[in-house]
């Protein structure tokens, strides 16, 4: 989908829970699990039970809980928006069922120079002249989904022709444009996908610190295990 490289990454070692197909990082992934799934207001998408009809975009929501831990810590360290960072991870692997995703841990397309150690070979949709249409390309493959975060923001970081995205880091549909008309990806509706995946999932509302999420009411009369957390947040 895209024509970018790669460029330097981290890796984060140590692991709270699995959910998902990210490793969640850090001593606070509970809490941001539970303040994520009200605020987005899926709680019951992710607890349906067996013989209950579940929505078809469980994976979906699913996907966005687990990269949302693993993706403050990169925004917060970097700048690059939360809503703008997992929608180009959910756009770019299909919400985390891809090949690259599930087997390198490639969440952003990101491509292999010639110092990376590591690369694979996987058909590549492009798109020439507005024209789509593809060829085999080298992509990075990391030990971990944090390595491939990390890697992402660094690239955005260090690439003068990104710099004008971080003058939008409150805005993440903003960022997501400038990021585009700056050749992230050749695919002239990149930055129209983007913005369906910001405004479908509530995505900007990550943009602004924990402590001041607001809980879906709907949320906080259906749970009351969790009235503890509802009277706290609200």
């Amino acid at each position: 989908m895209s024509r970018r490289e790669a460029i330097g990454g981290g890796i984060l070692a140590t692991t709270a829970l699995i959910t998902g197909v990210f490793t969640i990082y850090g001593p606070k992934a509970n809490f941001w699990l539970e303040g994520a799934k009200a605020y987005l207001g899926i709680s019951r998408v992710l607890e349906c039970k067996a013989g209950q009809p579940c929505p078809s975009n469980m994976q979906r929501f699913r996907f966005i809980l687990a990269a949302i831990p693993l993706a403050h810590e990169v925004s917060v360290k970097t700048g690059v928006p939360m809503s703008a960072m997992i929608a180009q991870a959910a756009l770019e692997t299909g919400y985390g069922s891809s090949y690259l995703a599930r087997t390198h841990n490639n969440y952003f397309g990101i491509k292999c120079n010639g110092t990376w150690a590591k690369c694979v070979s996987r058909f590549d949709t492009e798109y020439v002249n507005g024209q789509k249409t593809g060829w085999t390309s080298q992509f990075r493959s990391y030990t971990s989904a944090a390595g491939s975060f990390y890697d992402y923001a660094t690239f955005l970081k260090v690439n003068p022709r990104y710099a004008a995205a971080f003058q939008s880091r409150k805005d993440g549909k903003e960022f997501a444009s400038r990021v585009a008309r700056a050749g992230y990806a050749t695919d002239p509706g990149y930055a129209k996908k983007l913005h369906t995946i910001i405004d479908g999932l509530r995505l900007e509302a990550l943009n602004v610190p924990p402590s001041e999420w607001k809980l879906d009411p709907l949320f906080c009369s259906s749970f009351d295990q969790k009235a503890k957390l509802c009277k706290e947040k609200n």
